[in-house]
């Protein structure tokens, strides 16, 4: 997962702007970081426990410039369904303008609320899942 690495967002964020101001900013398709442009690229890391009950709303910015989060937020408590809310944030964004591709993956983690799934598959006793060589600069 990332954040939107534009001018606009760097404004918002540093309080120079408004969210509303952002949506109309000349400078809102500026982008600031990028893949594939420089070697030293750092990727945003998280590390995020999940927890059962969590939607995760993976999306381009077709979505977040055509919607504001309200009405993301409404369209998802409407659509339990992850396929069908995707296809209704979609749908709703293409409706309000789509001057950009939009695309929208929704995922349920599935559980009893609030439970811990962080652990991962069991393991053997004593198996480990660190690599077994070191990698050389080609690889």
């Amino acid at each position: 997962m990332t954040v939107d690495h534009s001018e606009v967002r760097e404004l918002v964020e540093a309080g120079v702007i408004t969210r509303e101001e952002a949506r109309v900013h000349p400078a809102r398709n500026v982008v600031t970081r990028s893949l594939g442009t420089d070697y030293a690229y750092q990727p945003d890391v998280w590390v995020l426990p999940p927890y059962a009950g969590e939607r995760f709303v993976i999306c381009s910015d077709g979505l977040t410039n055509e919607l504001p989060d309200e009405r993301v937020r409404e369209i998802l408590h409407q659509h339990p369904e992850p396929q069908i809310a995707a296809e209704e944030l979609v749908r709703a964004a293409v409706e309000a303008g789509g001057r950009d591709n939009v695309t929208v993956v929704v995922v349920n983690l599935d559980g009893a609320m609030g439970e811990d799934l962080s652990v991962t598959s069991p393991r053997a006793s004593g198996e480990d899942t660190a690599p077994r060589r070191q990698l050389s600069d080609k690889e």
